[in-house]
């Protein structure tokens, strides 16, 4: 008998010119959904109004999709109607307007599993990163509290929750209930550095030439991006022999331009702009990277760490609910308190005079990758959602 899984996501879709337009990351994990789930998919989205990104994004007519796709205004529009025949709901419980999904379920005798990514804590942290003024984050926090609430009466009436992450899996799980913690990313399994180009790798560090740093992603406050060229501006100060190469695009680009020429600092600190993840970025992390700087303010479980670990490069970075969650598993970086660049600074300067440090951490960096690529988690995901 088949089984029917649906799908409530955080993520909307856009229509433009009759083609459906999706997020490609999630549209990926959605065929991974289709080819291993032992049923039929079905997807509940919201319709954005909003414009579209920049990049990212896959346009596709609702003809070609491998799954039954239902289109709602407002996430607070799906009712039992569009959960019926399903043996499985998975429901984000990061987007609030899908909180009443476990009660649905639970008047229909129906397994629902929650995503669940942010923790209380976490939330905050982006309140108080984007309010602009007192009044706002007061405001903003309040009505956080209000729905962490309503997140936990709803988690108490699910059957579990699928934690992406450290932290958001040791905060919601419950003893009484069938969870799972994973780590989402991107890698598949061949594209995990392999030991002959990690060895090859970690020989350019004992020749002594300049230590090769990176970032990847979106280049914003919460991020961290802002603090990206004061750590090289003060890297540059000490005289240490360095180049930063900047990934990715966002509302900084400009102000970090300007300031990385101002500084005078154009041939150490590096500018790519948004890159193809698997033809680009990845091959130029796995050669070109010996050290990941990751200074994201906000504890969300970003797909950027066992991405970066993947490719071998030990992380320096903040210590905030993620990083710190995974280094509990892994030896596989250094962290230093939210917002104390300065003591990145110090961290880099003190690896780049004991680069031997660098070279087991690169090693465990690719040990638990291996055991968190895509594949695999996946897997893992979806025995765990069709159990009963």
């Amino acid at each position: 008998m088949s089984m029917l899984l649906t799908i409530l996501p955080s993520v909307p879709v856009w229509i433009e010119s009759n083609k459906l337009v999706f997020d490609r990351k999630f549209y990926d994990g959605l065929m991974k959904y289709s080819s291993l789930w032992p049923g039929n998919i079905r997807c509940v989205m919201r319709k954005s109004d909003q414009d579209t990104p920049n990049f990212g994004l896959l346009k596709l007519k609702q003809n070609d999709l491998p799954f039954e796709l239902k289109i709602v205004n407002s996430c607070k529009e799906i009712s039992i109607t569009h959960l019926i025949g399903s043996n499985t709901v998975l429901a984000s419980a990061d987007n609030q307007e899908l909180l009443h999904i476990s009660s649905l379920c639970n008047q229909a005798e129906i397994r629902c599993i929650y995503i669940i990514e942010y923790t209380l804590k976490t939330r905050l942290q982006i309140v108080a990163l984007n309010a602009p003024t007192l009044l706002h984050r007061i405001k903003r926090s309040f009505f956080t509290f209000q729905q962490e609430s309503r997140r936990l009466k709803a988690f108490s009436i699910a059957d579990g929750i699928q934690g992406n992450g450290v932290p958001s899996f040791k905060k919601y799980a419950s003893h009484t209930k069938d969870n799972l913690l994973y780590y989402d990313n991107r890698i598949n399994p061949k594209e995990i550095i392999t030991e002959l180009e990690l060895s090859k790798r970690l020989e350019y560090l004992k020749l002594q030439k300049p230590l090769r740093l990176a970032f990847s992603g979106r280049l914003t406050k919460i991020k961290g991006a802002n603090d990206l060229v004061r750590v090289a501006e003060f890297l540059d100060g000490m005289g240490i022999n360095f180049v930063l190469s900047i990934y990715g695009s966002g509302d900084l680009q400009a102000d970090m331009k300007t300031e990385i020429d101002n500084k005078n600092l154009t041939n150490k600190v590096i500018l790519k702009g948004s890159v193809d993840f698997h033809s680009t970025l990845l091959p130029a992390l796995k050669h070109n990277t010996d050290l990941f700087i990751c200074l994201h303010k906000q504890g969300d479980p970003s797909c950027t760490y066992i991405e970066t670990l993947a490719c071998g490069i030990p992380i320096v970075g903040y210590a905030n609910e993620a990083f710190t969650g995974i280094l509990t598993e892994k030896d596989i970086g250094w962290a230093v308190p939210i917002g104390q660049f300065k003591k990145i600074s110090y961290l880099v300067k003190m690896l780049d005079a004991n680069r031997n440090l660098i070279v087991q951490k690169s090693k465990n960096s690719v040990d638990i990758a291996t055991e968190n690529d895509f594949e695999s988690t996946f897997r893992r995901r979806i025995e765990h959602l069709s159990r009963h």
